[in-house]
């Protein structure tokens, strides 16, 4: 669940980010955001159905791809961030999915979900990187 929790905070976290540098005066919607993927989270634990969870999890990325390829000429420095934070979640959901086969291939020293994470923080560091620049 806590696992589960905090890739929540980060996914929307970008989304109201991107959305929010494009559109002044969204400052609702990461509240609204967190509260969805809060709810998500909640509905999978208390039913054991992931779908809402699967559409919160995936949508983030979807739409800040959507907006950055709709308006690449007026925000062209956005581009290589975008690039690599697709191309670490994408390596994140590999490790995820292959856990066991990489625990093995490894020979049981690091695993899979190890591995997702260390991908996954790649992100934010390339988030934390871009905004420092501007």
């Amino acid at each position: 669940m806590y696992d589960r929790a905090g890739m929540i905070v980060a996914f929307m976290a970008f989304l109201a980010m991107v959305f929010h540098e494009r559109h002044d005066g969204a400052r609702w919607l990461l509240p609204t955001l967190i509260a969805l993927g809060a709810a998500s989270v909640w509905w999978w634990v208390a039913s054991g159905d992931l779908r809402l969870y699967g559409w919160v999890q995936f949508f983030p990325m979807i739409a800040v791809i959507a907006m950055v390829i709709v308006e690449a000429p007026r925000h062209p420095r956005e581009i290589p961030t975008l690039i690599v934070v697709v191309i670490a979640y994408t390596f994140a959901k590999l490790f995820e999915t292959f856990d066991a086969p990489t625990y093995a291939a490894l020979h049981r020293v690091v695993s899979g979900h190890t591995l997702k994470h260390l991908a996954a923080a790649v992100a934010p560091f390339a988030i934390a990187k871009w905004i420092a620049e501007r």
